[in-house]
């Protein structure tokens, strides 16, 4: 049964990074750049059409966020993506910190990696995230809490589906040692 278990949450890790909280230590992060790299048209059609999904959520959903998600830092522990999970401790540092104004920062240790808009949507349990980096696609994940850690499976809209990640929650950004 534990295997079973085990096996689950592995299976649903396999979400890119993203950003999670830090209370206290937010001076010792480093910013994140933004690739200067421009987007091919279709990444930018469906930026635009994310975008747009985006507006239409945040001006007539009843939610738009939840205390649960931007209350601490999520920390990755296992992906399951491309037919292979994560090995164990291969994601050791990597977090998501979800803010309650609808942004996101995701890093490694001390440094942000990137950041990005979201809506969470808690009657669906569906997550919209739109990095930042304009050659980043959009992502849609389903959210699935339990107490203090957190599946994300992967969402067709944005070809997604083949990808989930459990995490859990932590009170500031993981440090190495």
């Amino acid at each position: 049964m534990n295997r079973i278990i085990l096996m689950i949450c592995a299976i649903v890790i396999g979400v890119s990074l993203y950003s999670c909280k830090n209370e206290g230590s937010k001076a010792s992060s480093t910013k994140a750049t933004v690739s200067a790299k421009k987007a091919s048209p279709q990444m930018e059609g469906l930026r635009e059409k994310a975008k747009s999904v985006y507006d239409y959520r945040m001006k007539n959903g009843e939610f738009s966020t939840a205390q649960i998600l931007d209350n601490g830092v999520w920390e990755y522990k296992f992906t399951f993506a491309n037919n292979a999970m994560s090995e164990l401790g291969a994601l050791a540092g990597k977090w998501i910190d979800f803010a309650d104004d609808n942004t996101y920062e995701y890093g490694l240790y001390g440094e942000i990696k990137g950041s990005g808009i979201y809506h969470y949507d808690p009657l669906s349990t569906i997550i919209l995230m739109i990095d930042n980096n304009p050659s980043a696609k959009p992502q849609e994940f389903e959210m699935k809490l339990v107490m203090d850690a957190l599946v994300m499976v992967g969402q067709k809209t944005y070809n997604d589906n083949s990808t989930q990640s459990k995490l859990d929650k932590r009170e500031v950004r993981p440090t190495k040692g």
